[in-house]
């Protein structure tokens, strides 16, 4: 089974260490949209090997009605290669006992 994580992130350098550990267990890629944070937020997305940066690429920050848009733009290029997509937000954690 293979899964692909689409997120949205921005400053959020304090809990994506934990996002990532969390995400790596069993996702096959994380695919971020950075909205041009400032802090170390991309360095530490840079350096997971599962994860694919991406740069927002709307000027009016968040959205999460563009996101979505942006979402169905992506969606049908990872059907057919991912079982899965999960849509969560850089500091939400999924879990299933």
């Amino acid at each position: 089974m293979k899964i692909l994580v689409f997120s949205l992130t921005f400053n959020n350098a304090d809990i994506l260490p934990y996002w990532l550990r969390h995400y790596s267990t069993f996702a096959d890629e994380i695919s971020v949209w950075d909205d041009h944070s400032t802090d170390t937020t991309r360095r530490i997305l840079s350096a997971n090997p599962k994860v694919i940066l991406r740069d927002w690429p709307h000027k009016t920050g968040i959205d999460e009605d563009l996101f979505l848009a942006h979402w169905q733009e992506w969606y049908p290029k990872a059907r057919g290669h991912f079982d899965w997509l999960m849509i969560v937000d850089s500091d939400e954690f999924v879990h299933a006992d």
